[in-house]
C-alpha cells in the first residue's frame, strides 16, 4: 500500500495554519464564502443537516469525496472547524489540492476514486465563468469519457484512478464513520459500490449525502443497512442516508434531519453568527426525539 500512495508534507506558515485551524476571526464579509467561524458552508444546507443530527457532537470523522474548494460549497469545513472534526478531504483537481492544504486541517488526498485501478482516467479540470479554477469548478470539474476528452481539447488530464477502499486504508481510516460525502459528478456508483459490496464489510458510515444515487446504488445502500431519510435535500438532488447503527437509532436520526432540512431553507440558509462558539449553535428541537447524552 505504501508503494501506491506517495505523502507530500506541505508548509503553509503560522498564519494560514491559524485560520486553517479556527477560521478568519477578522473576516469582515460574514457570507457563507467566508471561512467565519460558525457560518454553515454548504449549498443545501448538508452540514447544518448532519451537525443537527449528532446535535454538535465534537470529535467525530468524515470523508469528503470530492472535496473541491476547501470552504465554498463544502460540506465538511464546518464540521471540521466549528465542531473539532477529523477527516479526509479527497480530490484530484492539483490546484484545488493545495488550496485544501493550505486552509484545512484534515488529510488531504490527492486522488481520483473509481472501482478500478487498472489504466488511467480522463479528468475535466472545471472551466466556469472565470476561467479555469474559478468558484463554479464543482460544477465542472468530473471524469469524462475519452470522446469528451477528444472534443474538450484543454482542460483534461490523465489521472491513475484509485478506489476508496484503498485510499481509506492507506489513511488508517476507523472502520466505523461519522459521515461521508459523496458528490463526483455521476461517477458515484463506482466510488462506492465496491465499499459497500465487498464481503466482508470493512467500512460504515453513520450518515451519508449523496449526489443523485441510482438506483442500483441505492440497492446496495439498502442491503448494506442504510435507510434513505432525506430522499432530496432541498433544491439539490443530493439525498441522506443513515445506517442503522446511528447513535440514537434511525427514527430520531431521521426526525432531526427533516426538522434540520425545514429549518435550514425557512430560516438558518448560510447564516453565519460571528463570534459565537459552536457550543452555543442552536439545532430545531424535534418532538420525540431526545436531546444527546
Amino acid at each position: 500500500m505504501a508503494g501506491r500512495f506517495h505523502a507530500i508534507n506541505v508548509f503553509v506558515g503560522p498564519e494560514h495554519a491559524a485560520v486553517a485551524m479556527q477560521g478568519n476571526l477578522t473576516a469582515v464579509d460574514h457570507s457563507w464564502q467566508a471561512d467565519s467561524p460558525s457560518t454553515w458552508h454548504s449549498q443545501c444546507g448538508q452540514d447544518f443537516i448532519v451537525a443537527a443530527i449528532f446535535q454538535g457532537a465534537r470529535d467525530f470523522f468524515f470523508v469528503d469525496l470530492a472535496a473541491n474548494h476547501p470552504i465554498r460549497y463544502s460540506n465538511s469545513r464546518s464540521l471540521e472547524r466549528d465542531f473539532g472534526w477529523r477527516g479526509l478531504c479527497i480530490e484530484p483537481n492539483p490546484t484545488l489540492l493545495w488550496q485544501l492544504a493550505q486552509r484545512r486541517t484534515c488529510t488531504v488526498v490527492g486522488a481520483v476514486v473509481s472501482d478500478s485501478e487498472d489504466g488511467s482516467l480522463n479528468f475535466m479540470i472545471g472551466k466556469g465563468s472565470a476561467g479555469h479554477n474559478s468558484p463554479m469548478d464543482h460544477v465542472f470539474s468530473k471524469i469524462i469519457s475519452a470522446e469528451e476528452a477528444a472534443a474538450q481539447g484543454e482542460g483534461v488530464i490523465r489521472l491513475t484512478p484509485a478506489t476508496l477502499r484503498s485510499v481509506l486504508q492507506s489513511q488508517n481510516a476507523p472502520r466505523v464513520m461519522s459521515y461521508l460525502s459523496l458528490d463526483v459528478e455521476r461517477h458515484e456508483d463506482a466510488a462506492l459500490l465496491p465499499v459497500l459490496e465487498h464481503e466482508p464489510p470493512e467500512y460504515t458510515w453513520h450518515v451519508m449525502t449523496i449526489e443523485g444515487p441510482s438506483v442500483r446504488l441505492q440497492g446496495a445502500l439498502r442491503r448494506a443497512g442504510y435507510t434513505c431519510a432525506l430522499p432530496k435535500i432541498g433544491v439539490a438532488s443530493d439525498q441522506l442516508w443513515v445506517h442503522a447503527s446511528v447513535p440514537g437509532g434511525v427514527a430520531n436520526a431521521t426526525m432531526r434531519a427533516d426538522a434540520a432540512n425545514k429549518a435550514w431553507h425557512h430560516k438558518v440558509r448560510w447564516r453565519s453568527n460571528p463570534g459565537m462558539d459552536a457550543t452555543q449553535i442552536r439545532f430545531p428541537r424535534v418532538h420525540g426525539a431526545p436531546p444527546r447524552s
